[in-house]
């Protein structure tokens, strides 16, 4: 009978001990489950912070796009529109020449006509001069 006592302490030390052990891991547990809570919800904030820089960067972008737009149809309109002066600018030279050129024709014939009357002039000089009338 005194062994019986003793085995019945015994089991109640090892009982302890196990609840002690369950107890420890229970807390390492809690631990460990805190300490991935707090990853977690650390992880969480990086994603919300990531979306929001994804979202401002869309937005930029979406931006930029339409800016590109604006400048392919203000490129489009000017290369029309310079274009469109060039052939007046053309329409306006060949204009001009055609106009020089019947202007150089017009001089070249009047210089004709010129020289034609300062002859004919110079010899009726010459004709008056020596008493002849021609």
């Amino acid at each position: 009978m005194s062994e019986k006592p003793f085995v019945s302490f015994f089991f109640q030390i090892n009982s302890l001990i196990a609840q002690l052990a369950d107890a420890n891991r229970d807390t390492l547990d809690q631990q460990n489950s805190t300490s991935l809570l707090n990853e977690n919800k650390a992880l969480k904030s990086q994603i919300d912070d990531i979306l929001v820089i994804q979202s401002q960067l869309n937005t930029d972008v979406h931006h930029l796009q339409e800016e590109l737009r604006r400048k392919e149809t203000e490129l489009g309109n000017a290369q029309d529109e310079s274009k469109r002066l060039r052939f007046l600018i053309d329409s306006e030279k060949s204009r001009l020449q055609n106009i020089l050129e019947e202007t150089q024709r017009e001089l070249q014939m009047k210089s004709a006509a010129l020289q034609s009357l300062m002859l004919v002039k110079q010899v009726n000089n010459l004709g008056f001069k020596s008493g002849v009338l021609l």
